[in-house]
C-alpha cells in the first residue's frame, strides 16, 4: 500500500478517444448526487485528491465516519465529469454474509453493475428466446474496459474484503479504469494510495469548521449570535468532523451555541475516556446522534428506528405503513420532526417527494429496532408495504403509464429486495410471490436477465400458498411465467425447474381462484405440451379470445414461431393484427411489435421500412430507461440505413449506440472480452466501412466481431444462438471481397456450427444465410460445384436473412453469373422452389453433413 505523499504527483488528464458526435442523450456521469448545498473547507483536499487520481490507479479516501468522505466523491466526479465518464456507486445499502466472502463479492459486483445498468443477455433478432452471454462478472468487467473511466465506490468499509478483490480484479483487467474509493479502513492492495481526509481545520478567527457550523446555524436561525472562540471550541469538542458539526448546528433553531457545548462536552465525557480502539462512528458520531435521538419525543424515536430498514428511503405512504400506530399517532408529524432534527434529508425526483436517511443514523436507528425488539414487526410491516406496493405498481404499468410504473419500479428496488430477501429468509409466500414479480418485470424489461434468474433457486424452495384475493392470483401466475420463461431460454439445466414450475401453474389453473384472462391464457401456454401442434391450438384460441390483450399476445407469440419457420406472409399479418390491439400506453408492446417488423422488412430487404421501425422501437425502449436494450436495436437501425444507402444516418445511430454503451470507445479501438451488443455495434462499423469503399477497414471490423461473439472461443463451450448469423455476415463479406483467406478456419466452423444448433432447433432464416455464403464461398472455389449450387439456390426458398448486406443473395449472385451461368443459377432455384420450406430445410441440413465428412 503506496502512502499518501506530502506534496502529491499529478498525472497526466484522460484523453478519451472521443467518438465524433456522442448524442444529445449520452450521459457523461452516473450515480453522482447534487451538491445541496456549498462544500466547505475542501477545496486543498479536492486538488490533492485529484492528483492522486491522475496518477494511482486506485486512490483511497479513508476517515472516519462524518469526515465528509461522501461529498468530497461526489465533488470530485462532478469537477473531472466533463473530461471522462465517472459511475459512483454507493455500497452503504450493500449487505452480504460476513461468513460468505464469494457472496459478498457477487453483491458487490452487481452493485456496480446497477449503476451501469448493465444487462446480462442480448436480444437476437433471428430467434424467440434472448440468448445466453458472459456471465455477470465478465459482463462488468467488459463495461469498465478498454475505455477510460473513473469509478466511484462510497462507503466501503462494511465490504472491504469484498471490495478490495473485486477491485483488484477490475484494475487487473480494465487497463483504463480508474478507481476511487471512501472507507474507513483501506483497501491493502498493491495499487492503492491512500489519501487520509482530515478533519477541517478549527481556528477562533475564521476556519472551514466553524464556517460551517455558522453557515448551518444561520440556515436555521438567521438570528443567531455566534461567538467566535465558542464555536472553535465546540468544533474541538466534534473533533472537527462535519456531519456532527452540522447535527450539532441544526440544535441552534432552540439552543444558544453555549447551551450546545455544554450539553455536547456533558455527553462526550465517558466517550473520550472510553475504549480508543472501538470504532470512530461509536466514539464521536454516535454520541452526536444519540444527543439528537435523546432531544426527540417519543413518536418521533419510534418512526426513527421503524423507518431504518429502508435502503432506498421511502415516501410519505410507506412510512404511513411502517411507523403508525403502537405509539406514533401522527407519522407525518413524526417524519417532520426527524427532518427538523436533521436526521432525514427530503429529496425531490420525478416519483414525488422521498425521504432518506443518512447511512450514519440508519445504523443507529437499527442498533435502536434490535433493542426494542421490533425487527419481525417492522419486516411485517415493509412486507405489507412492499405488496401493496406491488399490486399498485403492476396495475400503473399494464393499465395505465408504462413509463412511471417502470421508474417507480426502479426507484423502489432496493428496497423491494430487502424485503423479497427477508420474505425468502423467513418463508413467506404471500410476499414473495407479489414482490418477486414487480422485480422481474423491471429486470425484463431492461435486460437484467441474470438478476432474475439468480432468484431461481430461493423461489423454488418456497412452494406458493393459496392465493388471496385478485389480483394476487395473477402476480403469483406471472411469477411463474417469468422464471420459467428464462430458465428454460437462459439456464442450460433448467428443464427440471420448469417442470416443477408447470405443476405449480397447473395447479393455480385448476385450484379455481380468480385469474385474469391474461394469466390464464400465459397458465395455458406454460402447462401445455411443448410441441408446435400443442402450442399452436393454445395460440390459436388466444387470437380468438374476447380479451384484448389476450389475443394481442397471442399474435405476437405466433408471429414470432412464424418468423422463425420462414413464413414472412404469416408472421407480418399477425404482427399488424396484433398491433391493432395495443393501447398507446403499452410502450414495452410496442417496442417489440416495432422491432419485430423492423426484423421482418429488413430480412426482406426492405430497408428504408426497417429502418422506421426500428427507430420507433428504440425510443420507447428509451422511454422506459431501458438503456442497454436500446443500444442492439440502433445498431439494428444503422444496418437498416446502410442498405437504404443513407451512409451519415448510418453513422450517426452507430456514434450515438456506441456512445450509450461506451463513451470515448471507437469503432476501431481495441476490445478485450466477449459482448454480444458491442459485436452488433462494430458489425454494423464494418459494414459502414465497406459501404464507403474502405475494403481493408471493413473486412478488419468484421472479423472483429466474431471474438465479441466468443465465436468458436475455447472460454465457451457453443456460441450463443446469435453468433451464427454473425459469423456468416462476417464471412459473406469475405467472400464477396474474395479474400476468404483471411479467415481461413471460418468455413469449416459454420459448418460445425449448423450441424450443432440447427439440427436441433431449425431457424430458418438462420439456416439460409448459412446456405447463401456458403454455397456462394464453393462457387467462388469451384464454378461446377454442385453442393454449392444447391445450397445457395435454396437459401431465398427458406427467407434467408437479407438484413445486412453482405449477405444480399442478389449481391452475391452478380458475383457468380458470368462464371456459373445465369441459366443454371435459375434453374437451380426453380428446382429448389418445388420443395416445401420444410422439405429445403431438410436438404440443406443433409448438404451441411454432407460437407463436414
Amino acid at each position: 500500500m503506496t502512502p499518501h505523499p506530502a506534496a502529491p504527483v499529478g498525472g497526466a488528464a484522460f484523453d478519451p478517444n472521443h467518438l465524433s458526435d456522442r448524442g444529445l442523450h449520452q450521459p457523461t456521469a452516473l450515480g453522482l448526487r447534487a451538491a445541496p448545498n456549498p462544500l466547505l473547507g475542501r477545496a486543498a483536499d479536492l486538488g490533492a485528491i485529484e492528483d492522486l487520481v491522475r496518477s494511482s490507479r486506485v486512490t483511497t479516501v479513508l476517515g472516519p465516519g462524518g469526515t465528509g468522505k461522501t461529498r468530497v466523491a461526489n465533488a470530485l466526479g462532478t469537477r473531472l465529469a466533463p473530461e471522462m465518464p465517472v459511475v459512483l456507486v454507493e455500497l452503504a445499502s450493500v449487505r452480504s454474509d460476513p461468513e460468505d466472502a464469494e457472496a459478498a463479492r457477487v453483491e458487490v459486483e452487481a452493485a456496480i453493475s446497477a449503476v451501469l445498468g448493465v444487462g446480462e443477455t442480448a436480444r437476437d433478432t433471428g430467434v424467440l428466446r434472448p440468448r445466453r452471454t458472459s456471465d455477470a462478472r465478465d459482463r462488468l468487467r467488459d463495461a469498465l474496459s478498454a475505455r477510460a473511466i473513473l469509478l466511484i465506490l462510497d462507503n466501503c468499509e462494511h465490504l472491504v474484503d469484498a471490495v478490495a478483490e473485486v477491485v483488484a480484479d477490475l484494475i487487473g483487467t480494465c487497463d483504463r479504469l480508474t478507481v476511487l474509493t471512501t472507507s474507513r479502513s483501506p483497501l491493502e492492495i498493491t495499487a492503492e494510495t491512500v489519501y487520509p481526509l482530515p478533519p477541517l481545520a478549527i481556528d477562533d478567527a475564521g476556519s472551514p469548521a466553524t464556517e460551517l457550523f455558522a453557515a448551518r446555524a444561520r440556515a436555521v436561525r438567521p438570528s443567531i449570535r455566534l461567538d467566535g472562540p465558542t464555536v472553535a471550541r465546540l468544533c474541538r469538542t466534534l473533533d472537527g468532523l462535519p456531519l456532527a458539526i452540522e447535527l450539532a448546528a441544526a440544535r441552534a433553531r432552540t439552543l444558544s451555541v453555549e447551551e450546545i457545548e455544554t450539553r455536547l462536552a456533558d455527553r462526550f465525557t465517558l466517550l473520550r475516556s472510553g475504549d480508543r480502539s472501538s470504532p470512530a462512528r461509536h466514539r464521536t458520531l454516535h454520541a452526536v446522534i444519540e444527543w439528537s435521538w435523546n432531544l426527540l419525543d417519543e413518536p418521533q424515536r419510534i418512526a426513527l428506528r421503524r423507518l431504518c430498514r429502508f435502503p432506498s428511503g421511502f415516501t410519505s405512504a410507506a412510512a404511513e405503513l411502517v411507523a403508525s400506530a403502537d405509539g406514533v399517532d401522527d407519522v407525518a408529524a413524526a417524519v417532520e420532526g426527524l427532518v427538523t432534527q436533521s436526521l432525514l434529508t427530503v429529496l425531490e425526483d420525478e416519483t414525488g417527494t422521498r425521504y432518506r436517511m443518512l447511512e450514519t443514523v440508519r445504523e443507529f436507528g437499527e442498533e435502536q429496532l434490535t433493542a426494542a425488539g421490533e425487527q419481525a414487526v417492522v419486516m411485517t410491516r415493509m412486507a405489507r408495504w412492499a405488496r401493496e406496493f406491488g399490486v399498485s405498481t403492476m396495475e400503473t404499468y399494464i393499465e395505465a403509464d408504462q413509463a412511471a410504473g417502470m421508474l417507480a419500479m426502479i426507484t423502489e428496488s432496493d428496497n423491494l429486495i430487502a424485503v423479497l430477501r427477508w420474505a425468502c429468509d423467513t418463508g413467506d409466500p404471500d410476499t414473495v410471490y407479489q414482490v418477486f414479480p414487480v422485480l422481474g418485470v423491471a429486470w425484463m424489461v431492461r435486460g437484467a436477465h441474470m438478476d432474475l434468474i439468480s432468484w431461481a433457486a430461493r423461489l423454488l424452495a418456497i412452494p406458493p400458498g393459496p392465493p388471496g384475493p385478485k389480483p394476487t392470483g395473477d402476480l403469483q401466475m406471472a411469477s411463474h411465467v417469468l422464471l420459467a420463461g428464462h430458465l428454460m431460454y437462459i439456464q442450460d439445466d433448467g428443464m427440471r425447474s420448469v417442470a416443477r414450475i408447470r405443476t405449480r401453474a397447473r395447479r393455480l389453473l385448476r385450484s379455481g381462484v380468480e385469474l385474469n384472462a391474461l394469466s390464464q391464457f400465459f397458465g395455458a401456454i406454460l402447462c401445455a405440451r411443448p410441441t408446435i401442434g400443442a402450442v399452436g391450438r393454445v395460440l390459436i384460441a388466444g387470437s380468438r379470445s374476447a380479451d384484448r390483450r389476450v389475443r394481442c399476445q397471442a399474435l405476437f407469440l405466433r408471429a414470432n414461431i412464424r418468423e422463425n419457420a420462414g413464413d414472412y406472409p404469416g408472421s407480418m399479418r399477425d404482427a399488424l393484427r396484433g398491433i391493432e390491439y395495443l393501447t398507446d400506453t403499452d410502450i414495452w408492446g410496442g417496442a417489440m411489435a416495432a422491432q419485430h417488423l423492423g426484423q421482418l422488412h429488413a430480412q426482406a430487404g426492405e430497408y428504408s421500412t426497417a429502418a422506421r421501425h426500428y427507430r420507433k422501437a428504440a425510443e420507447n425502449l428509451l422511454l422506459l430507461r431501458a438503456y442497454d436494450e436500446s443500444v442492439e436495436l440502433r445498431s439494428y437501425l444503422a444496418q437498416a440505413l446502410i442498405g437504404s444507402g443513407d451512409l451519415s444516418a448510418a453513422r450517426r445511430e452507430l456514434e450515438l449506440a456506441a456512445g450509450y454503451l461506451d463513451p470515448g470507445q471507437g469503432p476501431d479501438d481495441p476490445v478485450l472480452r466477449p459482448n454480444p451488443r458491442r459485436a452488433a455495434i462494430h458489425g454494423g462499423w464494418a459494414e459502414l466501412a465497406l459501404a464507403e469503399g474502405d475494403v481493408d477497414t471493413g473486412l478488419r471490423r468484421a472479423r472483429s466481431v466474431l471474438p465479441l461473439m466468443q465465436w468458436h472461443s475455447p472460454e465457451s463451450v457453443t456460441p450463443g444462438p446469435g453468433a451464427l448469423p454473425a459469423a456468416c455476415f462476417a464471412f459473406g463479406a469475405h467472400v464477396l471481397h474474395g479474400r476468404t483467406g483471411e479467415v481461413p478456419d471460418l468455413a469449416t466452423e459454420i459448418i460445425a456450427e449448423v450441424q450443432q444448433r440447427l439440427s436441433q432447433f431449425q431457424d430458418l432464416p438462420q439456416l439460409g444465410v448459412a446456405a447463401c455464403v456458403m454455397g456462394s464461398y464453393l462457387l467462388q472455389r469451384d464454378p461446377e460445384s454442385e453442393p454449392g449450387l444447391a445450397l445457395f439456390a435454396a437459401a431465398p426458398r427458406v427467407r434467408a436473412r437479407q438484413d445486412v448486406v453482405s449477405v444480399l443473395w442478389a449481391r452475391h449472385r452478380d458475383l457468380h453469373e458470368s462464371r456459373v451461368g445465369a441459366d443454371r443459377i435459375d434453374a437451380a432455384v426453380a428446382a429448389a422452389n418445388q420443395l416445401s420450406r420444410h422439405a429445403t430445410a431438410v436438404r440443406l441440413l443433409a448438404l451441411f453433413d454432407e460437407l463436414a465428412t
